[in-house]
Parts: C-alpha cells; sequence; structure tokens
C-alpha cells in the first residue's frame, strides 16, 4: 500500500466524523476546521482532555510555510495547544530547525498498521456475540464508545459524529442485550478502516477487542476492499491484537505539540 493512500484514509474519518456533527454542537465545543495543504486541521477549545485539537492527513513535505499556517490557524481559534500528527516521510531536512523556529515539541507516537484481506489472521474470538449494531441501538453505542475511551460527557456530541458519519459500520460485542464493547469499520476509497475500538472495563481481557478486528477485516473482505489500515499507540494490547491478526506496522508517526 502507498503510505498516502492509509494517510489520506485517515483524514476522511476525521472529515466525516466532524461533518456528520449538527452545527449547534460544533458550535458549543468551539470547534474550528481548515483544509490547510492536503492535511485537514481541528481545533476544540472545549476539550478538557486535549485530544481532539490536532491537524493530520499531510501527503506532502513539511515546509515552514506550511506550519506557520498551521499555527496561525490554531491561534486565530483561540487554541492555547494542538498536536500536528506527522509522517516521518514528510519531514524534511530542516525539520529540526522548523521546530525550534515555531515551539514544537516532539509528543507521542502512533504506529500506522496496514494489510492485504488475503493475508490476515481472522482467528480473533470472544464469549460475547459480535454483530453489526442496528439504527435503534446507535446511541448506547456512542454511550459505550464514550466510557470506554473515558470521555466526559460534553465530548458525547463528537461520538455522535462517529455515530452518523457517511459510510460507516458500527459493531458490539453483545452481554444479553447490553453493548460490551464496540468499533468502526469505516470505508474509504476501496480501503476498510478499523477505528474506535472500545470495550467497558469489566468486559477487558475476554478477547472482544480480537473478536471486532476479525469481524471487521471479513466484512471488509466481503465489501469488495483490497486492504485494511488501522493506526494504535506503539505498545498495548491494540497493537497486540492488531499484529496477532496480522497488520503489519507501515509507519511510526510523531506527535508534534505546539503550545501558544
Amino acid at each position: 500500500m502507498d503510505d498516502r493512500v492509509a494517510v489520506t484514509a485517515e483524514l476522511e474519518v476525521w472529515d466525516r466524523t466532524v461533518s456528520a456533527m449538527r452545527p449547534q454542537d460544533r458550535d458549543d465545543l468551539g470547534m474550528a476546521t481548515a483544509r490547510i495543504g492536503t492535511g485537514l486541521a481541528l481545533s476544540v477549545l472545549r476539550d478538557p482532555t486535549g485530544y481532539w485539537s490536532k491537524a493530520l492527513g499531510f501527503t506532502e513535505p513539511m515546509t515552514a510555510g506550511l506550519v506557520e499556517e498551521i499555527i496561525e490557524f490554531y491561534r486565530a481559534a483561540g487554541s492555547k495547544r494542538a498536536s500536528l500528527l506527522l509522517a516521518p516521510w514528510v519531514l524534511p531536512p530542516d525539520w529540526a530547525d522548523i521546530c525550534a523556529a515555531y515551539g514544537l515539541t516532539p509528543g507521542g507516537r502512533a504506529t500506522k498498521l496496514v494489510a492485504p484481506v488475503d493475508a490476515v489472521h481472522l482467528t480473533g474470538h470472544t464469549d460475547l456475540p459480535i454483530s453489526k449494531v442496528e439504527p435503534g441501538r446507535l446511541a448506547d453505542w456512542g454511550r459505550v464508545a464514550l466510557s470506554g475511551f473515558d470521555m466526559p460527557d460534553m465530548l458525547a456530541p463528537i461520538i455522535d459524529g462517529l455515530v452518523n458519519a457517511k459510510d460507516f459500520q458500527h459493531y458490539a460485542a453483545w452481554d444479553g442485550d447490553r453493548i460490551a464493547g464496540g468499533a468502526v469499520l469505516a470505508f474509504v476509497a476501496g480501503v476498510g478502516h478499523l477505528n474506535t475500538d472500545a470495550t467497558l472495563p469489566g468486559y477487558r481481557n475476554r478477547g472482544v477487542q480480537s473478536a471486532l478486528i476479525t469481524t471487521r477485516i471479513r466484512d471488509a473482505a466481503e465489501a469488495g476492499c483490497a486492504w485494511v489500515v488501522a493506526e494504535t499507540s506503539d505498545s498495548g494490547s491494540s497493537m497486540e491484537n492488531m499484529l496477532r491478526a496480522g497488520l503489519k506496522p507501515l509507519y511510526y508517526s510523531q506527535n508534534w505539540v505546539w503550545q501558544a
């Protein structure tokens, strides 16, 4: 897979999520977005976690002018802090000088993982039934996603965007009529994008995420996707589950943090 395809798929997932939110909800959260170069910049002023103010999706080489445009967007939006999620191959030789000039410091890292759908291991299993979520239960799915990621209730409108986004299929693990965990498969230009894996604390270590990975990859293949792509932190159970399913690291992206 071309690295740029994986980057563009992630941008499209974020763009569809924000676009599916109600305008009033975006206003209430102090949300602003801008397409800058090939990427997308998102500012969420009233996000106590600081997670959602980020710029991503850049497939062109970063320049001082492009970084300045991104930072000017955040200044105009009133942001105090934001992250630039950048693949290593967009960083120019003078990146250290650009960071020094604009006060960018390294934050956390993430791993982009990919696999052809015909080269994965569909062996994930849990004792809980897995199925697609019917429209009448999507609100419940959203509450589980919010809780599973330890996000405050005030960020529920962003989860609503995940619920209502175009070409997103939602999955759940069930304990009777209760949703124990969930995940999303987004269809983006022939690629299946695995995201939003969340399991409630009481149901962890029961194979829920592995089973959700298997189910989504199988459905991506049936839908005609040639590749699946995902992103997770460098270590932990999510990375282990992705590797066990046969996804391979494509590249490691660094978060570069800007603070006013």
